[in-house]
């Protein structure tokens, strides 16, 4: 019975662990959004595709997919069909400051 708590234990553990490392890789990609300017460039410029983005606002095209890809995955941004990327919308629920908050 040890061994079964044990066991337990630990894939709770791994599962605590897991979530909290994608939980740092999507603060990570949140600072480099808001440091390379990414963020603001869709909020101003609207949807773009990773070669559109950084014509906006500079960087790497490969770092750019990498990043729209990531956030996509996130649900911080949504993919169109026609394969450029935009933010999605502050939900209404969330804070009135992070809905003003200038980007």
């Amino acid at each position: 019975m040890t061994t079964t708590a044990s066991a337990h234990t630990a894939a709770e553990f791994a599962d605590r662990l897991f979530g909290a490392t994608l939980g740092l890789i999507d603060v990570l990609a949140f600072y480099l959004g808001d440091r390379l300017g990414w963020y603001r460039a869709l909020a101003t410029g609207g949807p773009a595709t990773p070669i559109e983005l950084v014509a906006r606002a500079g960087g790497s095209e490969r770092y750019a997919r990498e990043w729209l890809e990531q956030q996509a995955g996130s649900g911080i941004v949504a993919l169109a069909e026609d394969g450029r990327f935009a933010l999605r919308p502050v939900p209404p629920r969330c804070s009135p400051t992070l809905r003003a908050c200038p980007i």
